[in-house]
């Protein structure tokens, strides 16, 4: 909810070390959105109504990074996010992207980011429990 978001300064070293070694790729990649490449050719996208995104600016004395919003679920391995599969008979359909999200410089990044947020003194429990990485991705 944009009504609870918050300013927090980071001051994890290990953060800033990825992001000076990783600040190439990180500006020149993105997340790919949560859908599935039907047999027909078609993509179905998974679009949900309620969604908690990262959205980062990043400023170095020489260069800036402005994400796109990154979405939870494009980090989820199925696009249905966790419906259960007797609504749909079963069957679910795979993320084409998680693999390549999941292993990409961006969730090592933002899972850092995360880490270092849970560690807060001033993290509140709620805030703990809502963060991508404390939720099941599967």
């Amino acid at each position: 909810m944009y009504s609870h978001s918050k300013t927090i300064d980071l001051k994890a070293d290990t953060i800033f070390n990825f992001l000076g070694k990783n600040f190439s790729e990180l500006k020149n990649s993105s997340l790919k959105e949560n859908g599935y490449k039907n047999k027909d050719g078609t993509t179905t996208l998974g679009i949900i109504d309620h969604y908690c995104y990262v959205q980062l600016s990043i400023y170095t004395k020489q260069d800036s990074i402005i994400t796109d919003i990154m979405k939870d679920y494009d980090f989820d391995a199925y696009i249905d996010f966790g419906i259960h599969p007797a609504i749909d008979k079963g069957k679910r359909e795979k993320n084409d992207s998680y693999e390549e999200n999941i292993n990409s410089k961006w969730n090592l990044f933002l899972t850092g980011i995360e880490n270092q947020i849970a560690a807060m003194p001033e993290a509140t429990k709620r805030e703990i429990e809502t963060l991508r990485t404390r939720k099941s991705h599967n």
